[in-house]
């Protein structure tokens, strides 16, 4: 199915043109020129004019039909990227993955870069906005591969009981605050991942996770790959579901005329502490906690069990 591509759902025959406003006007004026006719003789050619940004119809001939949802979106994005736009959800990255995929991560780079150079507007650096992920994955079927290995990644780590900041620190071997590709390499070893992934595979994972490509993998970009958001939204709703039980108590003991004013101990983290922390990557404090040696000790106790790490070098 996915070698066929089956579940891509694409109209033969069905054309997207560019047009300036000049062009459009003249457009139009042809297809008013045909109203309630076809648009040429003893064939099934029907045209319509649609603004992007929306994605509203403003005319059309007749017997025109819309493409279907998936070809629609699809040809959406590919014009939103023309127009340099950075906000794209995560369906709408994979779309224009799917659209741009036969030209290279740097053709499409360079192309896009010199088109925004032209654009009288703010700019803003690409490899923070969500349109990274175009300029540095391939195609769809690398990202597949990705999650797959990520997601073993985090099996491996939690048969291990071992948290992210606690493999990030035993990854990072010259306690350097950040993770070079060949420590990294030499962590998935450890893992038990070495013998399933060539050097080439693991370069690509540690560029996917390198926004800036200086060859180093910060803490933030660390969890921002590696962290279950599944598991983050049931340990918010734990704690949500406790603060609305002790809100209850409390209003219970309240009732009852009982004082109830001493502080609760212990908070559960929301996602919302973990997104504030990946927003400030350059802060000093979360470098000095990862780079440092306080609350390692319990790292002998991994190494004992399950081998020293040695950095791999990625060819």
């Amino acid at each position: 199915m996915m070698r066929f591509q089956q579940y891509m759902r694409m109209q033969q025959g069905r054309y997207q043109v560019a047009l300036t406003l000049h062009e459009a006007e003249s457009i139009r004026g042809i297809m008013h020129m045909h109203l309630g006719g076809p648009l040429l003789p003893l064939t099934s050619t029907a045209i319509a004019l649609r603004v992007n940004a929306s994605g509203s119809v403003m005319d059309h001939t007749q017997s025109w039909a819309p493409a279907g949802e998936y070809q629609s979106t699809l040809e959406q994005q590919l014009y939103r990227f023309l127009d340099s736009d950075l906000s794209f959800k995560e369906r709408e990255q994979h779309m224009l993955l799917r659209g741009l995929q036969p030209n290279t991560c740097e053709d499409r780079e360079v192309w896009w870069s010199e088109i925004r150079s032209c654009r009288l507007r703010q700019i803003t650096d690409w490899k923070l906005s969500p349109l990274r992920l175009v300029f540095t994955v391939q195609d769809e079927y690398f990202l597949l591969q990705y999650r797959s290995y990520i997601a073993r990644i985090r099996g491996l780590l939690k048969q291990r009981q071992m948290g992210l900041l606690d493999a990030f620190r035993l990854f990072d071997m010259d306690r350097d605050g950040v993770l070079s590709y060949e420590e990294w390499y030499g962590g998935l070893t450890w893992l038990g991942l070495g013998d399933n992934l060539t050097g080439v595979q693991v370069s690509e994972m540690a560029v996917n996770m390198d926004p800036d490509k200086d060859g180093a993998i910060q803490y933030p970009d660390f969890v921002r790959h590696l962290r279950d958001v599944n598991e983050e939204f049931e340990i918010e709703m734990e704690a949500e579901q406790k603060q609305i039980s002790k809100a209850q108590q409390e209003a219970d003991m309240a009732w009852l005329g009982l004082d109830f004013s001493a502080p609760s101990a212990g908070a559960i983290s929301s996602s919302s502490s973990v997104n504030t922390m990946l927003s400030t990557q350059d802060n000093s404090a979360w470098m000095e906690l990862i780079a440092g040696t306080s609350g390692t000790e319990h790292h002998a106790a991994w190494k004992s069990q399950y081998g020293e790490i040695k950095p791999r070098t990625v060819h």
